[in-house]
């Protein structure tokens, strides 16, 4: 029906990582309501109570290199498959927990490793999938993740109000189990970066077998220097025996840790996780998103605590995430055709709602009336909503970098 270049049969890919990004970076962004549930049911400290509310997103994005060298080797979808069921058996766990060290390890070590396996497919396989609208279907499918933001909130306090933490995370997990399903329409393209490069462990490299040492290369002695030892007494060939056995015995141990650190620059290289080292433009990308990182972590995690605080009813403060989720839209859907209108240099684009995003970290301890929490809701996330994406759509658009999985995720 559409010729194998056409990139509208790819368009269920959109809707179904729309869905995907919506179930993990929005599920980790709506945990802050349940902070002050586990702060009264837990005799823990608030930064860690608050440190388990952000520890999704922090692994989600934490874990995303390794996620991406798995894909790199196995694909798209079988990584998407795994991810899920780890998030919904850490969500699962974590819903019957009675100690607080429980949650401890399923929510930030399986789900947040899981959202971030979902997560990093999805990224990948838009890339995978779309050349010439690729700043649109990028910015829709990230968008899954403002739609995230502005509804899980809710329902996760409609949850908790009706069913509990407990209760409200079981339920949680069972809407985090439709992302298999999502996963099945994660078709890969044939014709795309990650799916015509999959690396073939066993090919040449820099640890196969061309790169290791030889018998007759590895091996000290030869038997001409045998004979010359015959001739010695029965003590002395004892002692050189010997001597030769530890030679050779180091000599296997050096060539078998060499052969170990090729395997490994060959899985680096691979992966594409040696551009942090190798390319300076991918190296001078990766800092960039830790100011707007902590003003995202700050904002998400405490705007509906400090709403609280300042004597906001709760249903007002839930709210606001979902205002945060509706402005992130906005600018998910204003990226596509900002980036094509061309109106000014991307750098520059990004570094100005990056300005307005690292700022929020400050003005989130100085509101006290709910209109400026909306304000300052609808600038966080209509700014968030640009950068975020823009950052993916800056390093794809890059002549200087290899395209790999890795690469879409330095956000």
């Amino acid at each position: 029906m559409f010729s194998p270049d056409s990139e509208v049969r790819h368009w269920p890919v959109v809707l179904a990582s729309f869905l995907t990004v919506g179930l993990t970076f929005g599920l980790g962004s709506s945990l802050g309501v349940f902070y002050i549930e586990w702060f009264h049911e837990f005799p823990q400290s608030s930064a860690l109570v608050g440190w388990l509310s952000s520890s999704v997103n922090a692994m989600l994005l934490l874990f995303s290199p390794i996620a991406g060298a798995l894909i790199k080797y196995l694909g798209n979808r079988p990584v998407v498959i795994a991810g899920a069921l780890i998030s919904f058996t850490g969500l699962l766990i974590a819903s019957s927990g009675r100690e607080f060290y429980v949650l401890f390890m399923t929510i930030p070590f399986m789900t947040g490793i899981g959202c971030s396996m979902c997560y990093s497919g999805t990224m990948t396989i838009i890339s995978d999938c779309f050349r010439k609208h690729f700043a649109l279907a990028f910015g829709i499918a990230y968008s899954g993740g403002s739609f995230g933001i502005m509804t899980l909130p809710v329902v996760s306090g409609f949850l908790i109000n009706h069913y509990g933490w407990r209760g409200a995370l079981l339920i949680i997990s069972a809407i985090q189990a439709n992302i298999l399903v999502c996963a099945k329409c994660m078709k890969p393209n044939p014709f795309g970066q990650t799916s015509t490069n999959l690396v073939d462990i066993g090919g040449k490299g820099y640890g196969s077998l061309e790169h290791q040492l030889s018998p007759e290369k590895a091996a000290p002695r030869d038997e001409t220097e045998a004979d010359g030892y015959s001739k010695a007494s029965f003590s002395q060939n004892q002692s050189i025996s010997t001597s030769i056995g530890d030679d050779r015995s180091k000599d296997d141990k050096l060539a078998n840790n060499k052969n170990l650190l090729e395997k490994l620059v060959q899985f680096l290289d691979h992966a594409g996780l040696s551009l942090v080292w190798t390319n300076r433009v991918f190296a001078s990308i990766i800092p960039l998103p830790i100011l707007t990182s902590i003003g995202n972590s700050v904002t998400l995690l405490f705007l509906f605590a400090r709403a609280e605080s300042v004597g906001i009813p709760g249903l007002q403060a839930e709210l606001l995430l979902s205002v945060v989720g509706v402005a992130n839209i906005v600018g998910n859907l204003a990226n596509g055709p900002l980036v094509d209108a061309n109106v000014a240099e991307l750098a520059f684009i990004y570094g100005v709602v990056e300005a307005v995003v690292s700022v929020s970290a400050i003005g989130i301890a100085i509101l006290e009336s709910y209109p400026f929490f909306v304000v300052y809701a609808v600038l966080f996330g209509f700014s968030s909503g640009i950068y975020i994406p823009l950052g993916g759509i800056m390093t794809a658009n890059s002549p200087t970098l290899d395209k790999s999985p890795n690469e879409f995720k330095v956000n």
